[in-house]
């Protein structure tokens, strides 16, 4: 027979599903508590384990954790406002440092500016030298040994072109105009036309062109010698032989150029026999005489058909002896 658990007055009759879901619920309770009461002696033989060894690994993690706590209450004793706290927190490494690298960076600036100023002071000097160097040093100055003079014709000697030159002597020729020296040789009666060109960094080139005489213009008791311009060459007392005497009414600059180009043109048609009876031309800018140096006069007119007006005058002053001869048509000449 199987001895009771339990005390019959407290058991009860069951039937037999109830009696196998009983028995399925009391199971787990019973491994539930075996369980427990084996954690439990578990963590009681671990205690007295623990308190039987000595605390070597938990001795370092202790000290961190005073530290730290030391840490807080000094900083909650000696509160700091924002900016003083994030310094006093952060390295105090790299303070030093930043303000080095800014001390650096300003001194970097200073360097640059100053090197700045001194390059562009460096170029202005250089500048300056080269411009003085150039424009008024004797370094490019003119010598008067290195001056060429080529005339056209040996009237007017070179001599007296150097002399003219030479007022610029000594003048940097990079500041040295070449119209101002052609015009200072100009001042020459007999210079026409004047070319000057510079000649390495001393030098120049000068070509002069003369003027040639043309006529001989009656002026008082001196002759005065003049170009197919009209301008003055010189002043004489004798005509010169090989010039043409003349006599020229007119009263601007272009009607005696016209009259002196309507003599020399007229002149260089006429044949020799009637060139040598010519005594005097007088002309106007559109009409010649010529008189001849028996006392007659030949109305030529223009410069057109000189030769037949040579033959035809010719042939009258042989056939009609008379003091006016007008050949200035010379298809009807008229004698007077």
């Amino acid at each position: 027979m199987r001895r009771p658990r339990g005390p019959s007055s407290n058991r009860t009759a069951r039937t037999p599903g109830e009696d196998r879901v009983g028995r399925q619920t009391q199971v787990p309770a019973r491994r539930s508590g075996s369980r427990n009461a084996r954690a439990s002696s578990r963590r009681s033989d671990g205690q007295e384990d623990a308190n039987t060894k000595p605390k070597r690994e938990d001795q370092p993690a202790q000290e961190s954790l005073k530290s730290r706590m030391q840490a807080r209450l000094r900083t909650q004793k000696n509160y700091l406002p924002a900016p003083s706290a994030s310094q006093a927190f952060s390295s105090k490494k790299k303070v030093p440092e930043l303000s080095r690298y800014r001390d650096e960076r300003k001194r970097a600036k200073t360097r640059a500016a100053f090197s700045r100023i001194g390059i562009a002071a460096l170029v202005a000097v250089i500048l300056l030298a080269a411009v003085w160097a150039v424009f008024f040093s004797p370094i490019f100055a003119l010598n008067m040994n290195q001056v060429k003079v080529q005339v056209s014709d040996s009237s007017v000697p070179a001599d007296t072109i150097r002399e003219q030159v030479r007022t610029f002597e000594g003048m940097p020729i990079t500041r040295l105009s070449t119209t101002t020296v052609a015009q200072k040789v100009e001042e020459i009666n007999r210079v026409k036309q004047v070319t000057v060109r510079r000649a390495g960094i001393h030098g120049l080139t000068v070509n002069v062109q003369t003027r040639k005489p043309a006529v001989a213009v009656a002026q008082g008791e001196a002759w005065l010698v003049l170009d197919t311009d009209g301008v003055q060459i010189d002043a004489v007392k004798d005509p010169p032989k090989n010039l043409p005497r003349a006599q020229v009414d007119a009263g601007s600059k272009q009607e005696r150029r016209a009259a002196i180009d309507l003599i020399t043109s007229v002149q260089t048609q006429l044949p020799g026999e009637l060139m040598q009876r010519v005594k005097m031309f007088v002309a106007s800018a559109s009409h010649l005489d010529i008189q001849t140096d028996d006392g007659k006069t030949i109305k030529w007119g223009d410069s057109s058909n000189s030769k037949t007006k040579a033959q035809v005058a010719l042939v009258l002053m042989k056939q009609r002896p008379a003091e006016t001869y007008d050949v200035s048509a010379p298809s009807r000449p008229v004698t007077s």
